[in-house]
């Protein structure tokens, strides 16, 4: 005989400063709910004379933040993941995030209705407190974009490095009026290769004004063009270019040509990510190639041992760059 019920479930959800919500998928088994805040709610149940659901069979499903699926990066750091889940008798759910959202609620209210047992996001975050709180409720681990800490997981690349890098191979060739064409700085790759292209023109004793960095707040070609083709137009110095992606290179490709430029000779062109654009346009373009496939397929992994348990240590992985050399430098 079940015993009287000595509580309403919204008392319960007051006593526990939660929703009505949270208590209700803890009485069903259902959802994602932190432990030692599961363990609680489940306490205060039993003890009012409520009996649990059964609990059901582990989830075999990944979500996936993503911002934007028609990214070509995107699509194939996705077909990293996708590949290791099925591998590994997983699969994968994509779900499309608010750009630069910073609110934990925000991220639990995409997970409510889904029952997933880890969270893979390609999705910048702002906040080192809304990463670990999202993390201490269900295993995550950050993919390409992350925020660097001890107690956080993440696969990517040493951006610094490799703009560092891109940017040497400019002014060893000779440039000395170099642009950069980056995304605005609430994205960490692009604070990070903006710190590599201005450590590596320091190092060659190049002064870097505020009209040498170009910023745009989205990755957009037709907008990156339009800017790009007013400032070859009216400053006819610039021989370098380091774009922090493919689309603003090609852009600047394009908007070099429509200025008489001659690539590489009157002007150098790298890109960042290596995507398929860089090996279709005339002139081709010299790109960072970043191991896409990898970084998603190890990120998975990496959310898998998080899982299972096999490793309680956070790890960060950085995986290598190479620059791939073509006809626009």
């Amino acid at each position: 005989m079940a015993r009287k019920k000595t509580a309403t479930l919204q008392s319960i959800a007051d006593d526990h400063k939660v929703s009505i919500a949270t208590v209700s998928r803890v009485l069903n088994n259902k959802g994602n709910v932190s432990n030692g805040l599961k363990e609680a709610i489940t306490h205060s149940l039993i003890q009012n004379g409520y009996e649990l659901a059964n609990p059901v069979k582990q989830s075999q499903t990944v979500a996936v933040f993503v911002p934007d699926y028609s990214n070509p990066f995107n699509i194939d750091v996705l077909a990293g993941v996708e590949k290791a889940a099925k591998l590994a008798g997983y699969r994968m759910i994509l779900i499309r995030t608010k750009s630069q959202e910073t609110e934990l609620k925000h991220y639990l209210s995409l997970i409510e209705d889904v029952d997933i047992i880890g969270i893979i996001s390609l999705s910048p975050f702002n906040d080192v407190k809304t990463v670990q709180q999202l993390n201490a409720i269900i295993p995550t681990v950050m993919c390409s974009d992350y925020i660097y800490h001890d107690h956080l997981s993440f696969v990517s690349i040493d951006d610094t490095k490799a703009a560092y890098n891109a940017t040497n191979f400019l002014l060893k060739a000779g440039c000395k009026n170099l642009i950069h064409i980056t995304s605005t700085l609430n994205h960490n790759y692009a604070i990070l290769r903006q710190e590599g292209f201005l450590a590596a023109c320091t190092d060659y004793n190049i002064e870097v004004s505020e009209d040498n960095i170009l910023y745009f707040s989205t990755i957009n070609y037709d907008l990156a063009y339009s800017q790009l083709n007013y400032t070859f137009r009216n400053n006819k110095n610039i021989d370098g270019v380091f774009a922090s992606s493919d689309i603003f290179a090609a852009a600047a490709v394009k908007a070099a040509l429509n200025n008489d430029y001659r690539i590489p000779e009157d002007i150098a062109i790298i890109g960042f990510d290596n995507i398929d654009i860089t090996s279709i346009i005339q002139p081709t373009i010299t790109t960072v190639n970043q191991p896409r496939f990898d970084i998603g397929f190890q990120s998975l992994e990496l959310l898998l041992e998080k899982i299972r348990k096999e490793n309680t240590v956070e790890k960060q992985i950085f995986l290598e760059t190479t620059l791939i050399l073509r006809e626009s430098t």
